[in-house]
């Protein structure tokens, strides 16, 4: 059995898969637990196109399917419908991310929270 000890999802966008199978495994959990049971979206996208695609049912699927060496089948792994390419996770790791109306209402919110607070809390 394999196990992966990844610390949060920004560094993990950097880990270096042994296959997109076992990527979407991994994903697939961190999707399902940090965004559907928190009811959050989950967003995925295809690199250069710049657009979300969004599938719970798929990511449930992938989750029932991960095997003991922590993979999931290759026809799981999500896959562009206009280039038919495999999928990327939305990360902020290189340019494509995609800021979509609600990234961009959320990082407004995080930017009136520092101002407002700004003076009252030491960063370290």
């Amino acid at each position: 059995m394999v196990t992966l000890f990844l610390e949060n999802p920004y560094t993990s966008g950097f880990y270096s898969f042994k296959s997109a199978e076992e990527k979407w495994a991994y994903w697939a959990k961190y999707i399902y637990y940090h965004n559907f049971e928190k009811k959050h979206t989950a967003l995925y996208q295809k690199l250069y196109q710049h657009k979300f695609y969004e599938d719970k049912e798929l990511v449930m699927k992938m989750l029932t399917r991960i095997d003991r060496d922590l993979k999931i089948p290759f026809s799981l792994v999500p896959q562009c419908p206009v280039c038919w390419e495999n999928m990327e996770i939305n990360l902020r790791c290189d340019n494509p991310f995609v800021e979509d109306d609600v990234w961009h209402q959320q990082s407004q919110n995080y930017e009136q929270l520092i101002h407002k607070y700004k003076e009252k809390i030491s960063f370290y």
